[in-house]
């Protein structure tokens, strides 16, 4: 652990603060200019580009020669220096921000106040500074026991434990870590200019009662039944929201923990949401799985409780005989372990979108806590009939039923 730290503040004094900086209010469009040569320049993809004129303030000019410019993924820059100045052309419909590097006085991100017009000249005025600016930022440093642990700032999902925020705004914060199968820790937290807190908080075990009935392959955790499949997690006897195994349960949109009672796609909060943009908004952990607070599993049963994964659906499909069958006249699947023959029905739901009730009584949808990588504003879920039964993406939108698991 002191090995950790030692590298954490290294890094944070090599980062303290950059030495370059874009004069305020310097930078602007001069009317009238036009890039003389208009096929010249041109990027790689055939789009126009922009000029600005970079003077460059208090830069001897072999320093100045050592300027790296870069920008985002689909911006191209060339440099061109001219004496007193540094001339960058770059694509002028998708610049959005100039990086702007020297080996010795560090590197300053440029956001562009305005978008640039095509062949258009601007100028600005770039200085290097000596003097340490007035910090309005803090550190702070998480460490936990157990590690791993999720850290949530203000509410927000920052990240796991060990966490190093080498930037947070004076003032105080509410911070929380939690893990599962330990009791959450809050408390709040002070930052002061260019100080660094160091909290380290050992998470308690959660104490939880678990029975098994007389024919032992039904057990309770935390009040709800589970089934041993005899696979890597063990499977609720019924949906959140049922008593029994044939009854439907409650309809959620994913990354929702409450049902309602319009079900509208405009009522889903992750819908449209990238994958970063959910896990910078807390949605989903580093593994890629819905944290606790947005789990509908997890929120509506507490204790282990939480929806299983893509990979936890796939090893139930693979290892488990599949039988369309009927429970007390409900529709649905028998899942029988291969391992040790014990099994769970999961009735045919159908599923609920723009308030239409879709599939009854012919197919079974339930949530997977893993959202698709490849299609923004999907995620997995289970599919179930009389004929297939597989792990597919589906838009978020829809409001479906949720089998929890436990470790």
């Amino acid at each position: 652990m002191k090995k950790i730290l030692l590298v954490i503040f290294a890094l944070i004094s090599l980062n303290a603060f950059s030495q370059l900086q874009v004069k305020e209010g310097s930078f602007k469009y001069l009317p009238g200019g036009v890039i003389e040569d208009k096929e010249t320049y041109t990027d790689g993809n055939e789009s126009p580009m922009a000029l600005i004129k970079i003077s460059t303030e208090n830069i001897p000019e072999q320093e100045r020669l050592r300027l790296v410019f870069t920008g985002n993924r689909e911006t191209q820059i060339i440099k061109r220096p001219k004496t007193g100045q540094m001339w960058i052309y770059l694509s002028a419909e998708a610049a959005t921000f100039i990086d702007i590097k020297h080996p010795d006085y560090g590197t300053y991100k440029y956001f562009l106040p305005e978008r640039l017009c095509d062949y258009c000249v601007y100028e600005m005025v770039l200085q290097y500074v000596n003097a340490v600016p007035e910090m309005k930022t803090g550190v702070l440093i998480v460490v936990s026991e157990p590690l791993e642990a999720d850290v949530y700032i203000d509410g927000k999902y920052s990240g796991k434990t060990v966490k190093v925020i080498t930037d947070i705004s004076v003032g105080t914060h509410e911070l929380e870590i939690s893990k599962q199968g330990h009791y959450s820790v809050k408390k709040t937290v002070a930052i002061a200019a260019g100080e660094t807190v160091n909290i380290n908080e050992t998470l308690q075990i959660k104490k939880i009662s678990i029975s098994t009935d007389q024919s032992g392959d039904k057990q309770e955790h935390n009040g709800h039944e589970y089934v041993d499949l005899g696979l890597s997690v063990k499977w609720a006897n019924y949906n959140v929201g049922a008593d029994k195994p044939e009854e439907y349960g409650d309809y959620f949109a994913w990354g929702e923990i409450t049902t309602k009672t319009n079900y509208s796609s405009d009522n889903c909060k992750t819908y449209g949401l990238t994958n970063s943009q959910l896990q910078t908004q807390g949605y989903i952990d580093g593994e890629g799985n819905l944290t606790a607070q947005y789990d509908a599993a997890a929120a509506n049963w507490g204790g282990n409780w939480r929806m299983p994964t893509k990979a936890e659906y796939d090893e139930l499909l693979n290892n488990c005989i599949w039988t369309w069958t009927t429970q007390n006249s409900v529709n649905g699947c028998k899942v029988t372990s291969k391992t040790n023959g014990n099994s769970i029905f999961l009735p045919a739901t159908g599923y609920y979108c723009d308030g239409a009730s879709l599939y009854f009584p012919l197919c079974g949808y339930y949530w997977c806590s893993t959202p698709d990588e490849n299609h923004i504003g999907c995620a997995y879920i289970l599919h179930s009939n009389s004929s297939f039964q597989c792990a597919i993406s589906c838009a978020r939108s829809g409001y479906l039923s949720v089998r929890p698991v436990i470790e």
